[in-house]
């Protein structure tokens, strides 16, 4: 039988990783970590977007199904005024500390002139940004004013939400129907 015997050098070169092998691990570690790291940004982003999306088309849905009821007429008549309908609005100016604030109003009138109460008010996301807008349902009629003048409304109104990285982005139409 022939017998080995391992030499101190030979156990040295043989123990261990070279500095190339680390050096790809580490690589491929750094690799993988960045693509989730981009992964989980992206996926956030896209969850902020909708979570705006839904918030916004709550608030419309809400508006169309309180006017289409004659919600709050009751209100409007005690100060002897008419329901004309309800608002959702968002403008620059709604912003408050850097927050978009997306409102739904009653909207009552007396001769031309018209009152807007805050029902509801919706702070988005922060870092979400929201395209201005102003869609009021009609109280019992199932129109829809865009725009808020109603000597000229526009035939529809598109509504743009786009997240802070700005790659998640998603728009939606609100025709004179309502749809």
């Amino acid at each position: 039988m022939k017998s080995t015997i391992l030499s101190a050098t030979h156990l040295r070169k043989t123990a261990g990783f070279t500095l190339l092998e680390l050096l790809v691990v580490t690589g491929i570690m750094l690799v993988v970590t960045g693509g989730s790291i981009a992964s989980f940004i992206s996926f956030n982003d896209r969850q902020q977007v909708q979570g705006a999306v839904k918030d916004v088309q709550t608030l419309l849905r809400s508006a169309q199904i309180k006017a289409r009821s004659g919600e709050g007429a009751q209100l409007c008549q005690t100060q002897n005024r008419q329901l004309r309908g309800y608002e959702v609005i968002y403008s620059l100016s709604q912003e408050v500390d850097g927050q978009q604030i997306v409102t739904l109003n009653r909207v009552c009138y007396s001769g031309s002139t018209a009152f807007k109460t805050a029902y509801a008010t919706k702070a988005l996301t922060e870092g979400v940004t929201i395209t201005p807008f102003q869609v009021e349902f009609l109280a019992l009629k199932g129109q829809v004013l865009i725009g808020g003048n109603p000597a000229a409304p526009l035939s529809s109104a598109t509504i743009g939400i786009t997240g802070v990285a700005g790659s998640s982005v998603f728009a939606f139409t609100v025709s004179k129907s309502g749809e």
